[in-house]
């Protein structure tokens, strides 16, 4: 039984990872050497009495320890691991060039010549505005046209004033506000602005409500004001206005729904054009 003990206890130790051969010091018998592996492999620790000589690993060994040492460290990872802060998408960040190109195209666009105290068509070629690029000729390069908070009375003369300082003439003008200024009527050539799709006329003295209906020949008008002119006291005004712009989006800066053009879709009789036939805000029924 001893010496079955000696010959199988080394295999069983390599089993449980011992990986040492023991060669008996001080034991010259087989029985001594077979009990001292055997206490080595049941667990008993007595006072060193062998030397141990280690073994090469075999494969499957080095692969049991890899997967030992990674299950600890995932068990320490885990308990001691803080919260991972929330990383949000950042938005890419836009190119200093294009954003620089935007807004140069963005100021390009407006000729703002507001509040400036102009009281004629005329002064336009002498004030400087407050917003605008020039081209190589002198000429501005704009699409809008900003003259509001002046003391403009008359404004005959526009069309051939913006033509001459817009470097795409006046027919590349698209927004036009002459809101709050002394304007008393609305002269013909404004439908030479045949590219307009905003005209904003707030806040002056216009009175005549077929030179307000007389815009709707502009072809590409989508947005018009006119609030704040004694024009709006007239009976009926609003409906006039919704039967002559069929396609008009917004009047006095508010969307125009299906419902109200609906409700006012009655075919009115026609404006007569001249001073004395205009209807006027004199307090005459529409």
């Amino acid at each position: 039984k001893l010496q079955f003990l000696y010959f199988i206890a080394p295999l069983m130790a390599w089993k449980r990872k011992q990986q040492v051969a023991l060669v008996p010091i001080g034991k010259t018998t087989a029985e001594g050497s077979a009990l001292h592996q055997f206490d080595v492999m049941v667990g008993r620790h007595f006072p060193s009495t062998a030397a141990q000589v280690a073994l090469p690993d075999t494969p499957l060994d080095i692969e049991k320890k890899n997967r030992k040492m990674k299950r600890q460290e995932a068990t320490l990872k885990g308990s001691s691991r803080m919260p991972e802060p929330i990383v949000r998408p950042q938005q890419p960040e836009m190119p200093m060039s294009t954003t620089k190109r935007q807004v140069k195209v963005r100021t390009e666009r407006v000729l703002d010549f507001s509040f400036l105290d102009i009281s004629s068509i005329d002064e336009l070629a002498e004030v400087m505005p407050r917003s605008a690029s020039q081209t190589l000729d002198g000429r501005y390069k704009a699409s809008q046209v900003h003259l509001a908070g002046n003391s403009f009375t008359d404004i005959t003369g526009l069309h051939a004033m913006l033509d001459s300082l817009l470097a795409g003439g006046a027919e590349s003008v698209t927004s036009l506000n002459l809101s709050q200024n002394m304007v008393t009527s609305i002269p013909q050539e404004l439908l030479l602005f045949t590219s307009l799709r905003s005209l904003n006329l707030q806040a002056n003295n216009i009175t005549s409500l077929f030179e307000v209906t007389s815009l709707s020949k502009l072809p590409l008008l989508r947005s018009l004001s006119t609030g704040g002119n004694p024009v709006e006291d007239i009976p009926g005004y609003k409906r006039h206005l919704l039967s002559h712009f069929p396609i008009l989006r917004s009047l006095n800066t508010v969307a125009i729904t299906p419902k109200e053009r609906a409700m006012n879709a009655s075919v009115l009789p026609p404006l007569r054009s001249s001073k004395g036939a205009s209807l006027r805000s004199s307090g005459k029924k529409v």
